[in-house]
């Protein structure tokens, strides 16, 4: 038969735009795209163009496109479970806050607004299904077909083609890279096999139901590489302070930190007040001529609320208006109260290194920065896990050791550290 049948288990919520279907879960018309590239990369020795012109000298392809001669389909035996919960939403005409509920199968799932990694409900009508994006989960595994009539295409997919190393390192849906729409083999399934990452962590849960903690840790970790934590409450005070990774590898690289840079050309009196608060801190302090736009390597913010400043930050390159992060996150449950994460990632695309972009505030002017030249993320990491050059004991002010969000990072630091050289990455 020309066919291969994989059992998959989905592992986080998939953030779906046609929740409201039946049978809302995963979509061939996007998972084929990325399986088709991941085929045609590993038919060309990791070249694309390659392995693209094997496969149209095999008759692989459908007709003059780029598609692999193959259909993907899903067969599930339950209605997925969508969220619609503690739906807090203000009236637009007489500003009341209404709530809604509802219970799947008993039990609760929380919506998306609580979740600290996805923004795209926050001006979206609850009532309004075609706009508002809701979570979307299969308790149950279930089964992905590929069927084709090409029998070699067939038997080179079943043979060559590493289908645990695809869905390690792809999510699906809204927010994949930051961990939503997680699925991989079953371990039913014999082309079961272990993830094999460079950089994994675990992650703690409360309880099976619920994802917060998972990706409210994940939110912890990723801003303790790109921006930075500045944790406060109501009366302003310092709960949390924890500077960023960037930061602190560009600095030893002498290249100025892109947001002292926009402080120093809009708000720098605002600046002088901070150097003297905090004791001439040095994220504050460190000049260098060599100035760049560093944070948005990991994801590019065209517009920035900052909010302590009632001022709105924006970016602009006429010819880059979007820039993903290159690090995704593969969370995996491996059981009730735990998930294991895998890091994968993806080379910085040369059309983002060395471009300039237009930093504006209001009508206050311009300040052009160029983003570095070039930067690698697994350098990065390899740099930021040496103990000479990052040592969260000494990075973060003792002051702040008792909170929780410095044991969970003490964790996952400790944890990518011991578990750097045992396995080679997933990309």
């Amino acid at each position: 038969m020309n066919k291969i049948t994989i059992q998959l288990r989905q592992h986080t919520p998939l953030i779906h735009f046609q929740h409201d279907q039946t049978g809302a879960t995963l979509r061939a018309t996007e998972v084929k795209p990325k399986l088709d590239r991941f085929i045609l990369i590993q038919l060309g020795g990791g070249n694309y163009q390659t392995g693209l012109e094997k496969a149209k000298k095999n008759k692989w392809l459908i007709g003059d496109t780029t598609a692999l001669d193959y259909k993907l389909r899903f067969f599930i035996s339950e209605e997925p479970v969508i969220s619609e919960i503690n739906d807090v939403k203000t009236d637009r005409n007489t500003g009341i806050e209404r709530t809604k509920q509802r219970k799947e199968d008993g039990r609760i799932i929380k919506d998306l607004n609580s979740y600290p990694l996805y923004f795209g409900n926050l001006d979206k009508d609850i009532d309004d299904n075609s706009e508002y994006k809701r979570f979307s989960f299969l308790n149950e595994s279930f089964a992905m077909e590929l069927f084709t009539f090409t029998q070699s295409l067939k038997d080179y997919i079943e043979t060559k083609i590493e289908l645990t190393s695809f869905f390690v390192q792809n999510n699906f849906g809204s927010r994949q890279s930051k961990g939503f729409g997680s699925f991989y083999i079953d371990k039913s399934d014999k082309r079961y096999k272990n993830p094999v990452a460079k950089y994994f962590f675990t992650i703690d849960v409360s309880r099976k139901s619920n994802w917060l903690d998972l990706f409210n840790t994940l939110d912890l970790f990723y801003k303790s590489l790109r921006s930075g934590i500045n944790l406060k409450n109501r009366d302003k005070t310092t709960l949390f302070y924890f500077k960023s990774l960037l930061f602190l590898y560009f600095k030893s690289k002498n290249i100025q930190w892109d947001k002292k840079s926009i402080k120093e050309r809009f708000f720098n009196s605002q600046l002088k007040q901070q150097i003297t608060d905090h004791h001439n801190s040095d994220i504050l302090t460190f000049s260098s001529p060599e100035q760049r736009l560093i944070k948005d390597l990991l994801g590019l913010s065209t517009n920035e609320s900052w909010r302590s400043y009632s001022a709105t930050v924006t970016k602009t390159n006429n010819n880059i208006d979007r820039f993903k992060s290159p690090i995704t996150f593969k969370p995996l449950r491996i059981s009730d109260s735990q998930f294991k994460v895998y890091l994968c990632f993806e080379s910085i695309n040369l059309d983002f290194l060395n471009k300039s972009f237009n930093i504006e505030v209001g009508n206050r002017g311009t300040l052009p920065l160029l983003t570095p030249a070039d930067f690698s993320v697994d350098v990065f990491f390899q740099w930021i896990l040496k103990v000479e050059n990052f040592d969260i004991q000494n990075h973060v002010a003792s002051s702040f050791h008792n909170h929780n969000n410095f044991r969970i990072l003490d964790k996952i630091y400790q944890q990518l550290r011991k578990n750097q050289n045992s396995n080679t990455n997933v990309r």
